[in-house]
């Protein structure tokens, strides 16, 4: 009988030594990277990678052409997912926000230059703020409205040099053209030489320009202004009678 009641007690001892093992073990796994030499076995085998055949729709895709290149002016998706981009960021340019600017980020920006500015300025900029959008370069300038005030965004200006034929450029300047013109409607300006227009918005305007020469082109330009500011070098030229 004595010896029965031995047994038991250290039946009962090593089960409880057990769940404290385990306790333990899950306690620290909570705060300790697994080791490679874990003496937990694995749930399952490892797998095999396999590569999906060319063409299926687990495939590796090619790198995508940069952007401007004749290789990506040939893609027409691109060039549309691209245009789609500009034309969101176009439609909302943040005119009249203050400084820092409530989306957006990695731009570089210029000091603060608190000095005053006359009111018929063209470019009373007291700050400027340059990164990339859409593909495209982006520039904000922002003006102070009065004494210790944050600074307003005024203008936006999108750009991209020219480094392709004469020919993909216009087509691109085209597309995107009739893509702003079915967002903003009909343009209230086109230039004489069709590589310009601008559609008014109900606090800026939106100024579109291919800059062109008869060799080459030469850089695209989207302007988004404040309608608080003169308008513009060539479209306020050209608007005139």
């Amino acid at each position: 009988m004595r010896r029965l009641v031995l047994i038991v007690a250290m039946l009962a001892l090593g089960s409880t030594a057990l769940a404290q093992g385990v306790f333990e073990y899950w306690k620290a796994g909570a705060h300790t990277k697994r080791s490679s030499r874990s003496p937990l076995p694995r749930t399952t085998p490892p797998s095999t990678v396999k590569h999906a055949p060319a063409g299926s729709p687990g495939a590796a895709r090619p790198a995508a052409e940069p952007a401007w290149t004749e290789a990506w002016f040939a893609d027409r998706g691109a060039v549309r997912r691209q245009i789609g981009a500009l034309r969101d960021a176009i439609a909302v340019p943040m005119i009249g926000e203050r400084y820092p600017l409530p989306r957006g980020g990695g731009f570089r920006c210029s000091d603060l230059d608190a000095a005053p500015r006359a009111a018929d300025d063209p470019e009373p900029w007291a700050m400027r703020c340059s990164g990339t959008d859409a593909g495209l370069t982006r520039e904000n300038f922002f003006v102070l409205p009065g004494p210790n005030t944050a600074p307003v965004l005024v203008q936006v200006c999108w750009a991209a040099r020219a480094s392709s034929s004469t020919a993909a450029w216009r087509s691109y300047y085209r597309e995107l053209a009739d893509t702003l013109s079915r967002a903003m409607g009909q343009p209230v300006w086109v230039a004489p030489d069709s590589m310009g227009m601008r559609w008014e918005r109900s606090d800026h305007a939106i100024t579109l320009r291919l800059h062109v020469s008869p060799a080459h082109a030469e850089s695209l330009e989207v302007i988004a202004r404040s309608s608080l500011l003169p308008m513009a070098g060539d479209a306020k030229a050209s608007a005139r009678p």
